[in-house]
């Protein structure tokens, strides 16, 4: 698996404070309770710069009571669009994923950031 979503030639995607990308993450998808859960959870691990998330997958289903597959395949989807980095791949044996929250190219041009 890539350790990026964003394609070579698209800009890397800006790392967003945690209650601003969690605040955009929910309202562009309100009916979505499971990937608003998630987002909230992994909003909670970041630091103030929306860097350095590792909250490891066991505490994601014990905080989120989602499934160890939905939570792996939503963080997929959020990776694919671009609103999650992943910096660092897990091995599942006590060396969690860590992510960087982000805003996709396209998001950021709707906001007016170059």
């Amino acid at each position: 698996m890539s350790s990026t979503a964003v394609a070579p030639h698209d800009p890397q995607p800006e790392p967003l404070p945690p209650l601003q990308w969690y605040a955009l993450a929910r309202d562009l998808n309100r009916g979505d309770r499971d990937l608003r859960r998630l987002c909230l959870a992994l909003a909670s691990y970041a630091n103030d710069e929306g860097r350095n998330v590792r909250p490891g997958l066991a505490r994601l289903v014990d905080e989120t009571t989602l499934s160890r597959a939905t939570i792996k395949r939503r963080i997929d989807d959020l990776i694919t669009a671009g609103f999650l980095r992943r910096v660092h791949e897990g091995d599942g044996r006590g060396n969690a994923s860590v992510y960087t929250l982000t805003v996709p190219p396209s998001v950021r041009a709707l906001r007016g950031r170059p």
